[in-house]
């Protein structure tokens, strides 16, 4: 051909098909590149899609990573503000912490909505407080600290917004109440919401306490407390927005009333906390002396809660059971009071059977023998208030699980514990061994059931509580088992009194090891000082010497 020239192959024409297949076979292929760097080179990029950044000799690299750190910088700048509420809320710091949230609006499926009108009555709220306790100090009649937010106050004291309390129920509500509680440190929580789902339609005022545990007993104050049947309003919701002057003037005087009412549990409570109880106690019947106006059906029987209760821990039992009593005749469903008039007779009667015995030094300086007048008179007296308080510690444990603050359940069970161990040491004393075993072991089985929830809740104070009454329940049994070993002696039984023996031991074995839980509490609870000295100095330290030398005695230690 004319074309060709010398020493070349003539090309061949390919096929359409050959074409297309090794077209397609190329999708497969993979790039191979291969270069050759020699020494000294610089500035030099092999490969594909390379885009090379320090080129002419300048390395942009730490340029770049400045720009980055200085982005992160200026993002975090910006973020900082929201995460800081999230990460590291303020903390409320003085002697007493009260927070008020807005009132919400509760729609009929249960949502709690924000209202300009319940945030305004919220700070209504406030300032009254607030110039309540100005003035208290003023003529000297409170001097603890005391420390009061409200979101009116804004940033400038704190970077938490409180707004309104949510929760499609009034248990989700109380947990929502606990928990900003616990987040912000606050000691109550004040809240509500106006709704029309109840008769009358109004206002619902409630309150929410953080109560630490403050007297030798752990106490019911814990939990959600509401004051009386609802405000009424007198116009519907969707009215009140646009006749906010009006619905306030018809809520103000009602509300004022509810609000005195709190300044009194309060400034009782401020003293109850420093363990000033006779102080509390006199303030709170003050407050029933200086709230004439407060109807009963406004909230009354939490004022008559906190008087029997501040009556029990200065074991004036007679006020306390007629407040108490007061208090469910208003509200049978009360979890908090039955509890505590549980308390009251299951205190009495035990009183009754610390007078006259002989106790270990360090238990003896702890105990108000000037109390022992107050105890119950005989023996048949004490078996009766323990059946009373039995009977209201079972009214609580059945009510606990639909109340509000459902935790409740496991105080009226620990309180139902303690009150069984206590009958099982009476019946003892009455020589009723079988009857003394069957309380003994209801009592291990409830206060067992209560170890896990308080651990789980953090509650290490009711933890070395409940703790310390297993270890005595399992004494108690540890002593029938002796006496039991006795009889079998004496009834030529060995086998029978080698096996109540080797009882005793375990029983003995049992309370050492719940002693000690209840010691390992200490770092948990030191910030009590009350609770250790009363429950862990007084307590569990002399009592467990006391179960590990009478291991001694029995020939086994553990």
């Amino acid at each position: 051909m004319a074309d060709e020239q010398p020493g070349e192959e003539p090309q061949k024409q390919q096929s359409w098909a050959l074409r297309q297949w090794q077209r397609w076979r190329t999708f497969t292929w993979r790039d191979v590149i291969i270069g050759q760097v020699g020494e000294g080179a610089s500035n030099v990029v092999i490969g594909k899609n390379n885009v090379q950044i320090n080129v002419g000799g300048r390395n942009l690299s730490v340029p770049i990573y400045a720009i980055t750190l200085a982005l992160l910088i200026i993002v975090g700048f910006l973020v900082y503000p929201l995460v800081k509420p999230i990460w590291w809320p303020s903390q409320m710091t003085g002697g007493f912490n009260i927070a008020i949230a807005d009132f919400g609006v509760l729609t009929a499926d249960g949502k709690v909505l924000s209202s300009t009108f319940g945030a305004d009555l919220s700070k209504t709220v406030f300032d009254q407080l607030q110039t309540e306790y100005t003035n208290a100090k003023q003529i000297g009649a409170f001097k603890e600290n005391l420390t009061i937010w409200q979101d009116s106050q804004g940033s400038t004291v704190k970077n938490v917004t409180f707004g309104v309390i949510k929760g499609s129920t009034e248990q989700a509500r109380t947990q929502a109440a606990a928990a900003l509680a616990q987040r912000i440190n606050a000691d109550m929580v004040i809240y509500g919401y106006l709704t029309e789902n109840e008769d009358p339609k109004g206002l619902v005022v409630q309150f929410y306490v953080k109560a630490p545990t403050i007297t030798n007993e752990p106490d019911a104050i814990v939990g959600r407390h509401r004051l009386g049947v609802a405000i009424a309003v007198g116009m519907s919701l969707s009215e009140i927005e646009q006749n906010a002057v009006l619905a306030k003037t018809m809520v103000s005087p009602s509300l004022a009333v509810r609000t005195k009412a709190m300044f009194w549990l309060t400034l009782a409570l401020t003293h109850s906390w420093v363990n000033d109880n006779a102080t509390a106690l006199a303030l709170l019947l003050q407050a029933e002396q200086a709230l004439p106006t407060w109807k009963e059906n406004e909230g009354k029987e939490v004022l008559y809660f906190f008087i029997g209760q501040q009556a029990l821990v200065e074991r004036r039992y007679d006020l306390a059971i007629d407040r108490l009593q007061r208090a469910l005749a208003l509200n049978h469903t009360y979890v908090n009071a039955l509890i505590t008039l549980g308390s009251v007779y299951a205190d009495r009667a035990q009183l009754y059977y610390l007078r006259g015995r002989t106790l270990p030094a360090a238990l003896a300086q702890c105990v108000d023998h000037g109390s022992f007048d107050q105890a119950a008179t005989t023996a048949e007296a004490a078996l009766a208030d323990l059946t009373l308080a039995a009977q209201y510690d079972e009214q609580a444990l059945k009510l606990a699980p639909t109340s509000p603050w459902p935790a409740l359940a496991n105080q009226a069970r620990m309180a139902l514990g303690i009150v069984h161990q206590t009958q099982g040491q009476a019946y003892i004393f009455a020589n009723q061994m079988d009857a003394a075993n069957q309380m003994l072991a209801q009592s291990r089985a409830e206060l067992g059931q209560v170890l896990g929830p308080f651990t789980e809740a953090q509650r290490f104070d009711y933890l070395a509580w409940a703790s310390f009454s297993l270890a005595l329940a399992n004494r108690l049994q540890a002593h029938i088992n002796l006496v039991e070993e006795n009889v079998a002696l004496n009834n030529k039984d060995k086998q029978q009194g080698q096996d109540k023996h080797a009882q005793a031991i375990t029983s003995l074995t049992q309370a050492l090891g719940y002693y000690q839980q209840c010691l390992d509490q200490r770092p948990r609870i030191e910030a009590k000082p009350f609770i250790v000295t009363h429950l862990l100095d007084c307590g569990c330290t002399p009592y467990q010497k006391e179960a590990r030398d009478t291991l001694d005695t029995l020939g086994k230690k553990p």
